[in-house]
């Protein structure tokens, strides 16, 4: 979800957290006031200068960032920060805000992985791990796996390409057997628009003749249900 960006308030509260803080902005002296004291009317119209120069630099820096520079730039300094050292404190509180959402990401999906795996059964898990450990065999000692197809989906393809070698069959095999799980579902499951899983499209394959591989398409106004 996407930040706010900043607002005139959002400068306003930061500054007085400054003056909180003990720092007040640099005010320009009047020629018939005392040069050792400051009024109130001078602060804040300094104030008011402050923000429309900051809000101009900082309008697309997101609030947290905003709040997290706010804090950093006032353990670096001890008078009222500049343009370009509170340029710095945003520059680091996006790298730290950015590095946050990339732990907390690792996280999330450390706890994802783990929920998934506690979904299966202990046999199931030693199954995996089994068929892992295979692989990984077969890979280390550089051996062609041996890829099950389904002798049914084989002889789909045979229907469609009667020409076709079974090498070539089994390289376009994934997308045969879609296109088998799609044409049985449109023959025998599909009652109209509501249920149909490409709104409509009536799906087929077609060859790349430069190529030679097989490419899903999907094909409009030529499905009889519709």
């Amino acid at each position: 979800m996407p930040q706010r960006a900043l607002a005139l308030t959002d400068i306003y509260k930061g500054f007085k957290f400054f003056q909180m803080c003990g720092r007040n902005p640099p005010v320009n002296k009047s020629l018939f006031g005392s040069e050792f004291t400051t009024s109130e009317q001078q602060i804040k119209d300094a104030l008011a200068t402050k923000a429309d120069i900051w809000i101009d630099i900082f309008k697309r820096v997101e609030v947290p960032v905003f709040e997290m520079a706010i804090k950093k730039v006032i353990q670096q300094t001890k008078f009222w920060p500049n343009e370009q050292e509170f340029a710095a404190a945003v520059d680091w509180a996006q790298e730290e805000i950015r590095t946050e959402a990339y732990q907390l990401s690792l996280a999330n999906d450390r706890e994802a992985r783990e929920q998934f795996s506690k979904s299966f059964s202990k046999e199931q898990r030693d199954k995996n791990k089994k068929v892992i450990a295979y692989i990984i065999s077969r890979i280390g000692n550089k051996e062609r796996l041996k890829v099950p197809y389904n002798e049914k989906v084989i002889e789909f393809g045979r229907l469609l390409y009667p020409d076709a070698s079974d090498e070539w069959l089994k390289e376009n095999y994934n997308d045969i057997a879609n296109f088998k799980k799609q044409k049985q579902f449109c023959d025998n499951y599909c009652k109209g628009r509501e249920n149909c899983p490409n709104s409509g499209r009536q799906p087929g394959l077609r060859v790349d003749k430069q190529y030679g591989y097989i490419r899903p398409v999907y094909y409009t106004g030529t499905c009889s249900n519709f």
